[in-house]
């Protein structure tokens, strides 16, 4: 978007024609050709009018490390690949116990694979959301074998994209509320880690800064439920289809998902609070991309609507005879 005459001058946006593919293809490859991560980020952002404060507008440099250390795009696109089909082969596994009637299986794990597959083949490899979401997928894919690898699959999200990082502190929260000290501990030691990861990673921003550059338009952008539609439609196959349709779909998968019980619909139901809180109260309309974070792992809960409905009714139907035998 370009600056608008209400936008004051010492904010910045992206240049008519800019994406952000196109900024963290240019940083990659200044670092593939031997420059450093955060003077690359000077040079690049500035140019192509992306703002560089607050730190939260400068990418953690896990992604572009990860692709100086694979070659570059190419084999960013193969580990991408590969994790792509880890991920959903977790999930699929997951899926066995969460929905074990083959129609549901085949809904919830159709829905992942074909959003997860169509992102992949989108070019996505320089999205640091994309890759967050797929370890936070394979996070609620692991809750079964207990909260060491679902935190450390969140606090790798989190060093991809550190929006993730709300999940750990929510799951932290509700492991004190639950008196699960031993959760607890692990998602405090994970918090700790990160601290000084970003701590360091600011302290970097802040000095290429060095008081020049220019300001994001800030934060909050309070678009509500049909700004979270909007970012799940944006970021799937949801995209094609008018947005009438992605007002249905969406609440539907997210009804499938709450209407289980499951420690492991316990953190998928954390991720997806995350994503309602940033998608409808803290991004802005440019922010719809934050889905790909989300994206696979709520739609997959339409594979759950029948039994939601299901238990929704015989719930229903329990509540009014109930009643009835009372009067």
């Amino acid at each position: 978007m370009a600056s608008g005459s209400h936008i004051p001058a010492r904010y910045a946006d992206p240049q008519d024609g800019a994406t952000d593919t196109d900024l963290y293809s240019a940083i990659t490859d200044r670092v593939l050709d031997g420059q450093g991560y955060y003077s690359a980020v000077a040079a690049e952002q500035p140019l192509r009018g992306y703002p560089t404060q607050p730190v939260f507008t400068v990418r953690e440099p896990t992604l572009t490390w990860l692709a100086d250390a694979v070659g570059g795009d190419r084999g960013l696109r193969l580990v991408l690949g590969a994790l792509t089909a880890v991920a959903l082969a977790l999930l699929a596994w997951q899926l066995v116990d969460l929905a074990p009637a083959m129609g549901s299986w085949l809904t919830a794990f159709g829905a992942a694979a074909f959003t997860s597959i169509a992102i992949w083949a989108s070019g996505a490899e320089l999205s640091h959301e994309v890759w967050a979401g797929l370890f936070l997928v394979m996070g609620v894919s692991m809750r079964r074998f207990g909260v060491i690898p679902w935190v450390l699959c969140v606090l790798f999200a989190a060093l991809f994209r550190e929006l993730a990082i709300a999940v750990l502190l929510l799951t932290c929260l509700e492991s004190i509320v639950r008196g699960r000290w031993r959760e607890v501990a692990w998602s405090v030691g994970a918090l700790a880690l990160f601290s000084m990861f970003y701590a360091w990673h600011a302290h970097e921003v802040n000095a290429i800064v060095a008081g020049s550059g220019t300001d994001s338009r800030g934060w909050f952008g309070w678009g509500g439920w049909p700004a979270v539609v909007d970012g799940i439609q944006f970021s799937s196959p949801l995209t094609l289809l008018p947005f009438a349709i992605s007002a249905v779909v969406v609440p539907l998968a997210l009804f499938g998902w709450l209407a289980q019980r499951s420690p492991t619909i316990d953190t998928a139901v954390i991720v997806l609070v995350v994503a309602i809180v940033l998608l409808g109260v803290v991004g802005r309309a440019d922010n719809v991309y934050w889905g790909l974070m989300f994206s696979p792992l709520l739609l997959s809960g339409l594979g759950f609507v029948p039994t939601a409905v299901a238990r929704f009714v015989r719930d229903l139907r329990s509540s009014a005879l109930l009643r009835v035998g009372s009067v």
